[in-house]
């Protein structure tokens, strides 16, 4: 009896190049589960794909109180960032002054805030981290310096809390490569580049009419052929 269709699997392997700045090729292998026509299966018509870019890191400020954020407008509090802490900033203060306050800290350069008030008793402040120095990075949350040097040090009743909204993702930058030769004339022949391998390699190949089993161990420059001539097969890279 036939079986029914079913949605196939994954694609088996694919391979990501760059070709330009805005142009990626990809080359990939069929469902390992892909039934052929006639079989009762279906021929797959598309592929969905999903490209992940670069996003900045986004966290926010939360600051409640008993009273108004008004009344407690006068309290302070500090940050810290990257092992630092920021000057004595006031509950209720401008965007301007909140992005100084931190973009004073060593390493992180420019920010965005944005401020807005969810209640009478509840202000958020929204930092997103977009400037060349820390754009696109997955940055440490934000924490409470040591209140109690500030002069207006918080009442109780005020509670600060800092949420993670979005991690920073590294853009994808592709490799630029320059080769040169000090040659007088055109060279010819051929050569193999290999970058950034850092995993386990296993390979079986046939010397001839023999097998032989390639072995790397992961960081490792040294191939292991178990006992097998096999230079006349290999190529440097």
């Amino acid at each position: 009896p036939k079986t029914p269709m079913a949605v196939p699997s994954a694609i088996s392997w694919v391979s990501l190049s760059p070709v330009f700045t805005q142009n990626i090729r990809i080359d990939f292998g069929s469902p390992l589960s892909d039934k052929p026509e006639g079989v009762n299966g279906s021929p797959i018509t598309k592929y969905h794909l999903e490209v992940a870019t670069g996003k900045n890191e986004i966290q926010e400020v939360l600051i409640s109180s008993q009273v108004t954020i008004e009344e407690a407008e006068n309290n302070e509090f500090k940050l810290s960032f990257l092992g630092e802490e920021t000057g004595c900033i006031s509950v209720d203060t401008s965007v301007e002054a909140m992005a100084k306050a931190i973009e004073n800290i060593d390493g992180v350069g420019k920010i965005s805030v944005a401020k807005s008030y969810e209640s009478n008793y509840l202000l958020k402040y929204t930092i997103e981290f977009n400037g060349p120095s820390v754009a696109y990075q997955d940055l440490p949350l934000i924490g409470i310096g040591d209140i109690a040097t500030c002069t207006n040090s918080l009442d109780i009743g005020i509670d600060i809390h800092i949420l993670s909204v979005q991690h920073g993702i590294a853009q994808f930058r592709p490799g630029v490569f320059a080769l040169s030769t000090n040659a007088d004339d055109l060279v010819g022949g051929h050569f193999e580049l290999s970058v950034g391998f850092q995993g386990q390699f296993d390979m079986l190949i046939f010397s001839g009419n023999k097998p032989a089993l390639l072995h790397i161990d992961p960081g490792s420059r040294w191939v292991s052929t178990m006992g097998d001539d096999l230079s006349s097969d290999l190529h440097p890279g």
